[in-house]
């Protein structure tokens, strides 16, 4: 029993660090077909459910500095893509379907930027889309990490019009997508190991 209290209170600790150490609120679990996943909800962030179910995201949230979603030019969103459901692998090929899929429908610039190591799930790959408007203005700047697990592909999407933002909420970005933790394919699985750890 002692050795089992130890253990509990050890990853008690490690999840408290992890927490703290990133100026990081609490977890958001993000679930869907075949996916289960969490991701770092930042300290003055909040999480709006209306907007996630409204739109079909499994997440998103905003700086709580706004006082409803129709005032934000800032967001970050995520949803993850069932890989048995989707006529796109490997991921190479899902982040080009995503450029191509994007470039028809808007006049849009994509450039890979970088790649960002996640909590347990390797690389993100991540790419800005700049939406262009009149005489090269960009009106929105879009940057979405991809990220590849055994059964979805995931993004994290970073949006803002406002150029500010963008270098202000950077490396909050990137600390989100670090924490991506991919926790299996069954929520019910996942709860059940969950309850079971606190």
């Amino acid at each position: 029993m002692k050795k089992y209290m130890f253990m509990i209170s050890v990853l008690i600790s490690i999840f408290s660090l992890r927490v703290n150490a990133a100026g990081i609120d609490s977890f958001i679990i993000v679930y869907g077909d075949n996916h289960v996943y969490e991701l770092a909800l930042p300290k003055g962030w909040k999480l709006d459910k209306e907007i996630t179910h409204q739109h079909k995201l499994g997440t998103f949230i905003y700086p709580s500095r706004y006082a409803n979603w129709q005032q934000i030019p800032t967001y970050i969103h995520s949803t993850g893509y069932d890989k048995n459901s989707y006529k796109y692998q490997p991921l190479a090929s899902f982040i080009e379907d995503d450029k191509n899929t994007l470039s028809k429908a808007n006049n849009v610039k994509a450039y890979k930027i970088g790649e960002v190591n996640t909590y347990n799930s390797g690389k993100a790959i991540i790419y800005q889309y700049l939406y262009i408007i009149d005489k090269n203005k960009i009106e929105t700047f879009d940057e979405v990490a991809y990220i590849d697990t055994p059964t979805a592909f995931c993004n994290v999407t970073f949006s803002t019009n406002n150029v500010e933002d963008l270098d202000k909420y950077q490396g909050l970005f990137n600390s989100i997508v670090a924490s991506f933790n991919y926790l299996g394919d069954d929520l019910n699985k996942v709860k059940d190991t969950l309850s079971h750890q606190r």
